[in-house]
């Protein structure tokens, strides 16, 4: 059974199957949408958890429930870091990119959820440059290396579809740029350590 204020709804039966199917599919995902906004690995597994509990509570009441499970994890993950941050000021908790060892489980995830080609290091690069993006726009990114087009993502979060197609273009712009200052940069630095007397 779940609760939700005051009133029991059943969750059983085929919808607490369509719930178990619903978690497999979408807890990784949010997980790494979580991630490409800047989110540490573990912030977003508690977020993601934690939204799904409240989603399984409510289940048989939200009529969208993917666009709900994006915008609560979301929510929850603020609320997470805000109180991390009251309760252990003196520890400088900030929302950052988890860049240690536990970031590289996520690599081969990323590769095949985002179509990242390439080493883990080109994959964390590529999250890397996504979270410089301004927040609306990594936002809307981060939706859309997901498989959401504009039409869903303006209805997850609630703005208008040319906003969301417009985040995206410049979002797009931005990345190609950082993009390809990365390629004009590594020849150079290659050169500097390795072609010693050598010519390009």
């Amino acid at each position: 059974m779940a609760h939700t204020g005051g009133t029991t709804h059943a969750v059983t039966g085929t919808a607490l199957q369509e719930f178990q199917a619903f978690f497999r599919e979408y807890s990784l995902r949010v997980e790494g949408f979580l991630i490409n906004q800047g989110a540490t690995r573990h912030d977003a597994e508690d977020a993601t958890q934690q939204a799904m509990q409240d989603l399984f509570r409510r289940w048989t009441l939200i009529q969208k429930p993917r666009s709900w499970i994006y915008r609560a994890a979301e929510r929850q993950l603020r609320r997470n870091v805000y109180r991390q941050r009251r309760e252990q000021a003196h520890d400088g908790i900030q929302l950052a990119c988890d860049t240690g060892a536990a970031r590289s489980a996520w690599d081969g995830l990323l590769m095949r959820q985002y179509g990242v080609e390439g080493s883990s290091e080109e994959t964390r690069r590529v999250v890397a440059l996504l979270q410089q993006l301004p927040r609306e726009q990594r936002r809307v990114m981060a939706l859309k290396l997901d498989g959401f087009e504009a039409p869903e993502i303006a209805d997850m979060i609630g703005k208008p579809v040319e906003t969301v197609r417009s985040n995206i273009r410049h979002a797009r712009a931005r990345l190609a740029q950082a993009l390809q200052a990365d390629l004009v940069a590594a020849p150079a630095q290659a050169g500097g350590t390795h072609a010693t007397g050598r010519t390009v």
